[in-house]
């Protein structure tokens, strides 16, 4: 199945497959939030719900990705293995 979307989604499978560990790690910090503010100002559409949450798991981890990319020390905290030295 997944070859199959490869061949037809290759450059977007490509893209989020570069952001597999971000999403991995932070999709429940976006997701969450964005259920909270739905729920706060009313919003009990479980559709609604649905879509906004799985967008923002994906958007919001990407950007974070991106801007943590800009500088060393935050990217350590996605990908520490390629700033440890290895000792052998």
């Amino acid at each position: 199945m997944a070859a199959g979307f490869e061949e037809k989604f290759g450059r977007g499978m490509d893209f989020l497959a570069k952001y597999t560990m971000p999403i991995f790690l932070m999709h429940t910090l976006f997701a969450a939030p964005m259920r909270s503010i739905l729920m706060k100002i009313g919003i009990e559409n479980t559709v609604i719900h649905v879509v906004l949450g799985l967008g923002i798991s994906f958007v919001g981890p990407i950007m974070a990705a991106c801007i943590m990319k800009k500088t060393e020390w935050l990217e350590f905290f996605l990908y520490p293995n390629k700033f440890i030295r290895k000792v052998s």
